[in-house]
């Protein structure tokens, strides 16, 4: 059984890299500028979504660790136009962004990618190389080519192939949609802003540990995900999900009504006709990975031809 990493929706090439008339110092060093956009993007992400950090991550230094390297080389990128100045920026402008542009439904404006020099259909590893501001990559993989992204109502693959602040519901024959407000219509075509939840088909506030719930596709239901919450089954109640290392048991035991998921990337492996299993651990960064069956990588590493990579969009080429 897989779970899924929620906070691949604010991927770094998307967020970061930016400050148009930016006023920041340009003697930060590349290191330093890496680190501090790094540190401010997983410290506001987590504390928007500190369950989603610990699922993903294990942590928000972690996060922060692992994210400095793709930062860094992107300032080596072939034709980029992000420098320590509007990185120094975006750092700066991260504490006051709002938990829903930093889970995906907008960026603030210091952070937008910088208009790079690369034409389309040139190869790319970060938006910021691009004359577009998109680096489009196809799945699993570190390096894409320049190009425009699709409009609202056009097709897509992913969020990042959609306008900035809106997004690509996951499904066949997918198109760019802006997200649904709080009171608005939606379902499995139309998704709420992301702090809210589709609740009987309104947009509304997730629910809260010991709220009635509506249960639904996936295990969080109409409860409050991000600060781990799922919808018990057996009474239709918020109730809080566990975390576990690996080795350690997860899945859903129904002995104990509980339900644990597995921390810093890692899978839940569950035997046919059990409920329950145990926690491995994400591969490590260039072993073995499957995208499907597992083991997963962690962030921002994907599994590239069978072995988890690091994005370093200097090797683009």
């Amino acid at each position: 059984m897989r779970q899924p990493l929620c906070i691949t929706a604010v991927a770094v090439g998307g967020l970061l890299f930016a400050g148009q008339g930016c006023s920041s110092s340009s003697s930060s060093s590349p290191d330093q500028s890496a680190s501090d956009v790094a540190t401010a993007l997983c410290n506001k992400i987590d504390s928007c979504a500190h369950f989603y950090v610990e699922l993903a991550y294990g942590s928000a230094s972690t996060c922060a660790s692992r994210l400095q390297g793709e930062v860094k080389d992107s300032l080596n990128a072939n034709g980029t136009g992000a420098t320590p100045a509007t990185l120094e920026a975006c750092a700066a402008a991260l504490p006051g962004a709002t938990c829903d542009q930093v889970l995906g439904a907008g960026t603030p404006a210091a952070c937008k990618p910088q208009v790079g020099t690369l034409a389309d259909g040139t190869a790319c590893g970060d938006n910021s190389q691009c004359k577009s501001t998109y680096c489009k990559k196809p799945a699993n993989s570190t390096c894409g080519v320049c190009g425009e992204k699709a409009q609202i109502g056009g097709p897509c693959n992913v969020a990042q192939d959609c306008p900035d602040g809106s997004t690509c519901p996951v499904g066949l024959n997918s198109v760019c949609v802006n997200y649904a407000a709080a009171g608005a219509n939606c379902n499995g075509n139309q998704p709420c802003l992301p702090t809210l939840v589709c609740k009987n088909g309104t947009c509304a506030t997730p629910d809260q540990a010991g709220q009635m719930c509506v249960p639904m596709l996936g295990g969080a239901g109409s409860c409050s995900a991000a600060t781990g919450y799922f919808c018990n089954p057996t009474n239709s109640t918020c109730q809080t999900a566990a975390l576990a290392a690996a080795g350690a048991t997860c899945g859903y035991d129904i002995a104990a009504n509980s339900f644990t998921l597995c921390s810093a990337a890692g899978s839940c492996n569950v035997p046919a006709g059990r409920t329950t299993g145990t926690c491995a651990a994400a591969a490590a960064d260039g072993a073995s990975c499957n995208p499907v069956g597992g083991p997963p990588c962690t962030p921002p590493a994907v599994c590239n031809n069978g072995l988890c990579t690091l994005p370093t969009p200097s090797t683009c080429h």
